[in-house]
């Protein structure tokens, strides 16, 4: 297939006008992206802050971050209904039932960390990330009810 000169230019310029397009209401608004505000977003720490308040602050995120990959990960565990309702026998429904539990009392657990690491941070924990701990626990208590 042969393209145009016009098409061919402008499919070499397409990386450039991306790469030059202007940044600075996303960079200082994110919720021109997102439907919610900032993670966390802990105030900026006074330029007199000491080296242990510091390394408090820096602590606290860290935690945060390492619970909510954890978090994650408790949800990925669950392969969900679908393999449930379609596993071949009773061990394997008991045995994913099982997983999905495991997963999401870790999901619970690293959720509220993560929410109270950002809280120890100094910030606010957004409506997102009380939904999701809410989401968790219903996941949970659900899989808690399904026969295993």
């Amino acid at each position: 297939m042969q393209f145009s000169t016009f098409v061919t230019a402008a499919l070499f310029a397409i990386p450039a006008l991306v790469g030059a397009a202007p940044t600075s209401d996303v960079n200082n608004n994110v919720n021109v992206l997102f439907d919610r505000a900032a993670t966390c977003n802990p105030p900026a720490l006074p330029k007199n802050a000491t080296k242990a308040q510091k390394d408090a602050r820096a602590a606290a995120l860290s935690a945060m971050n390492t619970a909510t990959v954890k978090a994650h990960q408790g949800e990925d565990m669950c392969a969900g209904d679908d393999a449930w309702h379609n596993a071949k026998t009773d061990a394997d429904a008991k045995a994913i039932a099982t997983k999905c539990v495991t997963g999401y009392t870790q999901c619970v657990q690293q959720r509220t960390i993560a929410n109270d690491s950002c809280t120890k941070a100094g910030g606010t924990v957004d409506d997102g990330h009380k939904k999701a701990l809410v989401f968790c626990q219903n996941k949970l208590t659900y899989w808690q009810q399904v026969p295993h």
